[in-house]
């Protein structure tokens, strides 16, 4: 540097490899010199040499040699045999070699090195024994690692395959027969129950009903014992709402007792054989959104299809069987199960993703609130009454009120009317605009349009209308009310209402002989009518041409040649309403 300015070095730099040959050369084959003091280019992962050259204008010169490494560290690809079989000698072994398990394991850069594979992630065993195991019956389907491993990086990944192990010679001891354990998990109503858990003990692997609530064990060997355990503890609100509050509490009060054991184990609420006022309150705190599970109980409980109850009135008299143990299997067995979901007492629960697109609900003569105008001032307290149109032969209703934070602040809620308790309500959301409300009584009621039902009081943030104030949803408990003890109809505000396609109702709902479909089309029109079983098998379908307004359909026992749960579809070419019904 003191000769000449650093810009005016003179470089001269070569790469080559381990052997010393270049590696880069230009258009002409030539090698490829550097001639500054940065070298950028491509090189594969290898080991290489730098030669540094460099002179200034007095005739001055050094070099220097670097060493490169450049390491690959994109992992090998492994490519496992779908299957492999392999048979046991007389003295039960076989010995196994990972390259009869790999199917073209590569490395998609190319390795200098190339790849291993092996039965272990260091990449030194080669091979494996396969002897007899005392715990396991042949043929079995061992799942057996083949690991990939780089040989420079020593990176390496793995895919498992399966191998069919064989003992031809019986060097193992005699065949060991296998057999099936499968069954069906329903509710009392004969509804499939989907992705139950259904387990043989903790050491063994579990299964999973499908949509038809099926599960199977296939070759399960002979002489094994086993405990068949259902569960399924999800979705707690899952078919839960105050008209089964309605239902516990009557058969409390001795109005009108659950007529099902299985009812009454859905009503213990709170898992203590015992239905009670307990049961009630812990029920509405999950209807109300206060818990999200109920503490004491699972959300499903299962009853072995085969078990007798001594006293239906009393189920719990002698224990109830909700597991089947079986002590030295021996033959194929199938096994059912009853699911009970608890606090579903009119059997509305989701059991299928079909089932979850089923409508259950009558659409005919709604209750809607109505709330009286009020002009409301800033920082005024001011009292708005609420009063219920059709509100005729009303056991309970439930839903969600909601108002805008920001214009009004609620101050407390009172009863009119109807007596609503402090337990009724769900005031903790307040500040996100939401009131939640489960109301019911042990009779039906009946009030005029001009009768305030309740009050809510409120200050107002800003000059508002009354009317503007509230809107009734499901944001966190479902809106709908209760005509009667078994009929759920909708609950809205005044502005909810507008003409649609809508099944009304089915009644009766069980039946036997025939029923009847009331609906109602909003346009003129042809009407596709189509009814599957609880498979979504289509067994009836029917085409009929309506004025619009309310009509009947009247279903035979003979047109729907089934028993069960039945799905029926409305089809027009603008929607699709759906309902269920069953036929005993």
């Amino acid at each position: 540097p003191d000769c000449t300015p650093f810009a005016s070095l003179n470089w001269d730099n070569e790469i080559l490899d381990a052997s010393g040959n270049p590696v880069l050369f230009d258009v002409n084959g030539l090698p490829i010199d550097f001639d500054s003091n940065v070298i950028q280019t491509t090189l594969l992962a290898g080991t290489y040499v730098i030669n540094w050259n460099v002179s200034d204008g007095c005739g001055n010169s050094a070099a220097d040699t670097q060493n490169l490494t450049i390491l690959n560290t994109k992992l090998p690809v492994p490519v496992c045999l779908n299957s492999l079989a392999v048979s046991l000698d007389l003295n039960g072994q076989v010995v196994l070699s990972a390259a009869e398990l790999d199917a073209g394991s590569y490395h998609p850069c190319g390795v200098q090195l190339g790849i291993t594979v092996s039965f272990n992630a260091s990449g030194t065993q080669p091979s494996m024994a396969i002897t007899c195991d005392p715990l396991a019956t042949y043929p079995l389907s061992l799942p057996v690692n083949l690991y990939v491993i780089d040989n420079l990086t020593g990176l390496g990944d793995f895919c498992t395959a399966n191998v069919q192990v064989q003992d031809p010679l019986s060097a193992c001891g005699p065949p060991v027969m296998m057999v099936t354990v499968s069954g069906e998990v329903k509710t009392e109503m004969l509804q499939s129950i989907e992705e139950v858990k259904v387990e043989l003990g903790a050491t063994e692997p579990f299964e999973i009903t499908d949509a038809e609530g099926l599960f199977a064990f296939k070759n399960m060997p002979i002489g094994g014992d086993y405990v068949v355990s259902p569960s399924k503890d999800d979705d707690h609100l899952n078919g839960v709402s105050t008209l089964d509050l309605v239902r516990i509490q009557r058969h409390i009060l001795g109005i009108e007792q659950l007529d099902s054991p299985y009812k009454l184990i859905a009503a213990d609420v709170n898992d203590n054989q015992v239905i009670d006022g307990v049961d009630l309150v812990e029920l509405r705190k999950l209807i109300l959104g206060i818990y999200t599970e109920l503490p004491e109980n699972d959300s499903w409980r299962f009853v072995d299809g085969a078990f007798e109850f001594s006293n239906w009135e009393d189920p719990w008299v002698k224990p109830i069987a909700e597991s089947y143990r079986i002590t030295g299997l021996a033959e194929e067995m199938d096994i059912d199960f009853i699911g009970v979901k608890i606090g579903d007492i009119n059997g509305d629960a989701i059991v299928s993703n079909l089932d979850s697109q089923i409508n259950t609900r009558s659409q005919r003569w709604p209750v809607i609130l109505t709330q009286k105008l009020t002009n409301v001032v800033a920082g005024e307290i001011t009292t708005i009454q609420f009063t219920g149109q059709n509100y005729e032969r009303i056991s309970g209703w439930q839903g969600t009120i909601n108002f805008d934070p920001t214009l009004i602040d609620v101050l407390s809620f009172k009863s009119g009317a109807i007596n609503i308790a402090e337990s009724h309500v769900n005031l903790t959301q307040l500040d996100k605009g939401k009131l939640s409300i489960s109301y019911h009584n042990d009779t039906e009621e009946e009030f005029s349009t001009e009768e305030v039902l309740f009050e809510i009081e409120i200050k107002g943030l800003h000059g508002v209308v009354a009317q503007e104030l509230f809107t009734v949803s499901s944001d966190i408990t479902r809106a709908e009310a209760y005509r009667g003890y078994y009929e759920v109809v909708p609950f809205l505000a005044s502005s909810s209402q507008k003409a649609i396609n809508r099944i009304l109702s089915v009644y009766p709902n069980p039946w036997n002989e025939n029923t009847t479909i009331e609906f109602e089309v909003e346009n003129d029109g042809t009407v596709n009518w189509q009814f599957h079983d609880a498979q979504g098998r289509l067994i009836y379908q029917d085409s009929k041409y309506y004025k619009k307004g309310e009509h009947i359909l009247r279903i035979d026992e003979n047109q729907l040649d089934v028993e069960g749960l039945i799905y029926i579809k409305l089809k027009t070419d603008h929607d699709v309403v759906e309902f269920k019904m069953v036929k005993i």
